[in-house]
């Protein structure tokens, strides 16, 4: 009876007070006779704290809900901040018209995008290039250990991030990666409520900035991870991880993987419109076949464009075979031939892509493509070796654009791989070759 009457009046914390305190009373008054003053008294008492607990914590409330271990409550958006729920009409869209959707919301002509991450501001403008997309990594975990509180005030290192891409001449790309804060292959933190109420609180600020920032950004959420819990369980839908139970924004959509990202996707069209968001794709050998199921149990399908990669490190970094880099005969890491006569190749590479684009029906962004430099000569050296990729992407467009892309991010990997103000110039002298002869979106 409590729950059907709030259901039906907008007041149901006073309606519910009057109708738990009109049954406590007649309950009272049955047995006030039977008993003496001293139990009177006490059950006076009893009734005030009942009262109390009825005005001020209702049926869905935080204390009612003992067996959900919630240990917090996040101030919501307010209804002043929140922009009112944005009506997706992407269902109904294919993939080019979807590209055509993200780039002109972005303020971006029609054409395929190129950007560059994991750079400073400083050595983009030193070489005059004009990147229309600029990456940047989210790590660490809470206010005080993550790019939270990197600098002060709370969130400011994003800020500083923010204003870098306006440097730049870019929209930025937010890459965030938090979830291997708890070791990158550890899904047992999915299970620790503790854990989980932090990241959420971080993805909570995340919304509140962009919020405030009110301008056009990507958002790339957790690289890797979803390849992961694909290994762990091809059943996301079944797949424990604390959600709803310790971010009540989200208490709707329960507490499994596919709830989060169901999460993601509906907090940040609802408080952030101006935002698109993506998830990358598993990637892993083992998984290529078992992806496109899984990414859609996920969710990832509704999301506004699937992630791309082709390996995060130089190939010739790989062919030195020392570390960070171990010998590898994996194709994604080899170097790609670009004659496609001898294995691996491009095509190769973007058959698959495109498949995988079809099947989640959104279109794609490559992400933390390598910098190395075209060579003959075999490896190379920390920050100098050698990859086939940023040539053939910037010279190859329209095989990109036909394998479902939109875009392409060019960065390094990891520390010792090469760089922009290590390539020899060669991002700066073919990203200024395409961007004088753009590959238009169909």
């Amino acid at each position: 009876m409590p729950r059907l009457i709030a259901k039906l009046f907008p007041i149901q914390k006073l309606i519910l007070c009057c109708y738990q305190w009109l049954k406590g009373f007649c309950a009272a008054l049955e047995g006030w006779r039977r008993i003496g003053l001293r139990r009177r008294q006490g059950c006076l008492g009893l009734l005030g704290i009942v009262l109390l607990s009825s005005w001020a914590f209702p049926d869905d409330s935080v204390i009612s809900r003992t067996s959900s271990l919630r240990f917090f409550k996040l101030l919501p958006l307010s209804k002043a901040e929140a922009s009112p729920e944005v009506p997706v009409l992407r269902d109904s869209m294919n993939i080019d018209q979807r590209r055509r959707e993200i780039v002109a919301s972005l303020g971006k002509p029609a054409r395929l995008l190129v950007g560059l991450g994991s750079t400073d501001p400083v050595d983009i403008l030193a070489q005059q290039v004009t990147p229309d997309l600029f990456d940047v990594y989210l790590t660490g975990l809470g206010p005080t250990n993550s790019w939270r509180g990197w600098n002060k005030p709370d969130g400011e290192y994003l800020q500083m991030k923010l204003r870098d891409s306006a440097k730049v001449g870019a929209v930025p790309m937010l890459t965030v990666y938090q979830i291997a804060t708890g070791g990158e292959n550890n899904l047992d933190v999915l299970g620790d409520s503790k854990f989980m109420q932090i990241y959420w609180g971080d993805f909570h600020r995340l919304m509140l900035l962009l919020k405030a920032y009110n301008k056009p950004v990507l958002l790339n959420i957790e690289p890797d991870f979803w390849g992961y819990t694909l290994r762990k369980n091809p059943d996301p839908t079944t797949h424990f991880a604390h959600v709803g139970n310790v971010y009540d924004e989200c208490g709707r959509f329960g507490n499994t993987v596919t709830a989060m990202v169901q999460c993601m996707v509906h907090q940040t069209r609802k408080h952030v419109p101006k935002a698109r968001i993506g998830f990358p794709a598993p990637g892993f050998l083992d998984l290529i076949n078992k992806q496109i199921p899984y990414m859609r149990k996920l969710g990832a399908d509704q999301a506004d464009f699937g992630v791309m990669q082709t390996g995060d490190r130089d190939a010739g970094c790989y062919e030195v075979g020392k570390p960070p880099c171990a010998n590898s005969r994996d194709p994604i890491v080899m170097y790609w031939d670009e004659t496609n006569t001898k294995n691996p190749n491009f095509n190769q590479h973007f058959s698959y892509a495109s498949n995988y684009s079809r099947g989640i029906n959104l279109p794609l962004i490559w992400w933390q493509t390598p910098l190395g430099a075209k060579s003959s000569q075999f490896g190379g050296r920390p920050f100098a070796y050698r990859d086939s990729k940023v040539h053939y992407f910037l010279t190859h467009g329209a095989q990109v654009v036909d394998a479902g892309g939109f875009g392409v991010v060019f960065s390094p990997g990891e520390k010792t791989q090469t760089e922009l103000r290590t390539d020899g110039g060669q991002f700066k002298t073919y990203s200024k070759a395409y961007f004088s002869a753009p590959t238009p979106l169909p």
